[in-house]
């Protein structure tokens, strides 16, 4: 069903912005209008009906010795393998998914395993790439890979123009793009990738990790196939160096197919997960599957029960507390949520050209106006999809549990709401970067925010949700997030028209689309029992935590921007995004300033000392179109100081600074993750500790693969390490 569906903001007459569906014929079509996906409608499929699957914990093969002491050792692979990810009677779904290598098919599954890591215990993991076939033969992507972006660029074939490297965004002059099915001159052509995937594990969140380890996405690696391609790089540009240098420090190497990394595990007790993160493959691959949770248990607890001021007790069982695992895993619930398509056939869609997202044809990159032919700048599933299920139901008892919820959606916002529950306490205790400095009542917050929790795309929130006043029954967690990028703001209520003011300030107004009711507005269900125990955990109003140490004045500020370039073709009035970006801003807030805009090809400009406490100020400067940039910052956690309305004049360059805002419930203590609104600035203060080279991205997966991630480096230039990339021209942000 190939539909075509985009959703974007229009300046209006009154100075405002607009809500508008556009559709393939380019009339404005009703916003709750059905979100177009595969050949299986998401109305045909079955809601409550199998019961939710919480992931296992991962068995260690081992210990091992490192630099950081006594290690827990595992081997994981990621191979291609099939779920049942739609209700009994319809047909699995084909996925990608780790499991402990040398295990059974059934041992594989999205999301995988989990690993228990304990604080100041370091992990090594042994990351093996077996997407083969029975035959030892590699497996093409599930997806269309789009050749044309910036990504590891596998195929070299000498002669080619732009292909004669790897990690480059090829230049491709003098070759037309054409589908399979559209043959012309094999040596003019180019086509959709079909050769071997790429892939290396990141650790998202994980602290003080050196760049061998880090996942970078220059170091990504081919299967060990028997039948790679002549001239098909097997390794990514910065393989060799932190292959050798993992080797020099821990006396560990990595071979074909495999790559071995070392966690010193130093974060506090929180949620962590693990993806793939090669160049320009990210959302293909983690929406393929390649998503599981990392917990990490601490050895300081650091919440108390304000009744004995000892430690408090977590949802389980009497030997359970807070920083611990849960030795009963039907009161301690990992929750990864996902937007998926489906066939039906039983097979992910994903969309495999841009005409899907507004309908265009041609000409793509790279003739003008440069975009790319596969690639789409968003995409949202219409199913909602809990630990590799759609629409899971699960049977609770009327007690206390807790939840930790991870958004692991390419680009969708989770806004979930809870007050469908009757009688339900839901208390957020943590979020990615773990325990808040205050502890949240979220059925206590005021206005429309009540019973409401947000989660942007690799978010992680903890919550203690408390059922023992719910009478029993069948209760539907819900999303109002909406059906497209979250603009902020709060969803329309009572046949509300939705809007987007961003300024005057003091008239700013965001009101959004919820998700569509019937599908994507529901997440899971939860069936409340009767429950014959008693329950030993602290309740949530007598929970005490204990606030993290603020950091010193930083030595330097930032001023960062994300912005993205777009164009308009066909005469039509709906901008086309192309690319999307980060950005340097010089000049003072306030006044004029200008963007220096900056790809991943560009030389680093983030260059912190270890030791080094910094400021980051980061400018959403999109105002015609407003998206919301989740920013992730590998190596480090920050603490987020101010959130203040901005408003950037893109004729004459001078950025306005309006009011502060106060910061959203849950956003104390350390983060990883964080958004970044349309028209909003938000001050970030970070400690770097580990020298190496590491990146800094948007988590919408479709912009961190067109351009919005940067590397930064932290201390000076490693000797050996590969020099810099070939710049190449890319469109003015505006």
């Amino acid at each position: 069903m190939e539909l075509s569906r985009r959703l974007f903001f229009k300046s209006t007459a009154a100075g405002g912005l607009a809500l508008y569906v556009y559709g393939a014929n380019g009339m404005p079509e009703a916003v709750g209008a059905e979100i177009p996906g595969g050949s299986l409608p998401a109305t045909n499929i079955r809601q409550f009906v199998n019961r939710l699957t919480v992931p296992q914990i991962l068995p260690r093969k081992g210990t091992r010795s490192t630099p950081y002491g006594t290690a827990d050792y595992y081997e994981i692979s990621m191979k291609q393998t099939t779920q049942q990810m739609l209700p009994t009677g319809m047909p699995k779904t084909t996925v990608w998914a780790y499991g402990p290598t040398g295990g059974s098919d059934s041992a594989f599954m999205s999301p995988g395993l989990s690993i228990s890591a304990l604080q100041n215990r370091p992990v090594q993991i042994k990351w093996t790439n077996e997407l083969v076939d029975r035959y030892g033969r590699y497996l093409p992507h599930l997806f269309a890979v789009d050749r044309s972006l910036h990504w590891a660029n596998v195929p070299q074939e000498p002669g080619h123009e732009g292909l004669v490297s790897t990690d480059i965004k090829p230049t491709l002059e003098g070759r037309r793009y054409v589908t399979p099915d559209k043959y012309t001159d094999p040596e003019t052509q180019y086509t959709d990738y079909t050769g071997p995937v790429p892939i290396v594990t990141h650790l998202h969140g994980a602290l003080a990790v050196k760049d061998h380890s880090d996942g970078y996405s220059e170091a990504w690696y081919l299967p060990r196939a028997n039948n790679i391609p002549a001239g098909h790089a097997k390794y990514g540009r910065w393989w060799d160096f932190l292959k050798e240098k993992h080797r020099r420090e821990t006396g560990v190497d990595w071979g074909e197919g495999h790559q071995t990394v070392t966690y010193p595990n130093t974060n506090r007790a929180t949620s962590l997960w693990f993806h793939d993160h090669a160049l320009g493959l990210t959302r293909l691959t983690v929406y393929a599957g390649a998503a599981s949770f990392y917990l990490m248990r601490g050895l300081e607890y650091e919440v108390l029960d304000s009744r004995t001021g000892r430690t408090a007790r977590a949802p389980a069982g009497p030997s359970n507390v807070y920083g611990q695992n849960s030795p009963n895993p039907g009161a301690d619930l990992a929750l990864a949520i996902q937007d998926r398509s489906f066939n039906n056939d039983g097979s992910l869609f994903y969309p495999s050209s841009r005409s899907f997202f507004d309908g265009y044809q041609g000409p793509f990159y790279p003739e003008e106006p440069g975009i790319p032919p596969n690639w789409v700048p968003e995409f949202f599933g219409n199913t909602m999809v809990v630990n590799g299920q759609t629409w899971p139901y699960q049977r609770v008892e009327r007690r206390r549990y807790r939840m930790r919820f991870l958004n692991a959606c390419g680009s969708r916002t989770l806004y979930l709401d809870f007050r469908g529950i009757p009688g339900v306490e839901v208390w957020q205790v943590a979020n990615d970067g773990g325990y808040l400095d205050e502890k949240v009542n979220i059925m206590q917050l005021e206005g429309w925010r009540r019973g409401r929790v947000i989660l942007a795309p690799a978010e992680r929130n903890e919550l203690l949700v408390d059922f023992t006043n719910v009478r029993t029954g069948r209760y539907t967690l819900r999303n109002v997030g909406p059906d497209a990028f979250f603009p902020g703001g709060r969803p329309a209520e009572n046949g509300e028209e939705p809007r987007v003011k961003l300024y005057p300030f003091e008239e700013r107004d965001v009101v959004f689309p919820p998700a569509d009711p019937n599908t994507t507005g529901k997440v899971m269900a939860f069936d409340v029992v009767p429950y014959w125990g008693v329950d030993t955990s602290t309740p949530g109003r007598y929970l005490k935590m204990k606030p993290q140490p603020k950091l010193p004045a930083p030595v330097r500020t930032r001023r960062l921007a994300t912005t993205m370039s777009f164009h308009n073709v066909n005469e039509d009035p709906a901008p086309y995004a192309s690319h999307t970006m980060l950005g340097v801003l010089h000049g003072e807030p306030g006044g004029k300033m200008h963007i220096q805009d900056t790809m991943w090809s560009d030389p680093v400009t983030e260059n912190p000392q270890p030791g080094d406490v910094e400021d980051w100020e980061i400018y959403n400067l999109v105002q015609d179109a407003p998206v919301p940039h989740p920013i992730h910052i590998h190596e480090t956690a920050f603490e987020i100081l101010e959130r203040r309305m901005i408003w950037y004049n893109w004729d004459t360059g001078v950025m306005e600074m309006g009011p502060e805002t106060p910061l959203l419930p849950g956003e104390t203590g350390r983060k990883d993750t964080v958004f970044v609104y349309p028209g909003e600035m938000i001050r970030l203060r970070m400690r770097f500790t580990t020298p190496g080279q590491y990146m800094w991205h948007c988590h919408l997966l479709e912009h961190e693969d067109n351009e919005m991630m940067r590397p930064f480096r932290v201390g000076p230039e490693q000797p050996g390490q590969p020099g810099d990339l070939p710049s190449h021209d890319m469109p003015h942000a505006h």
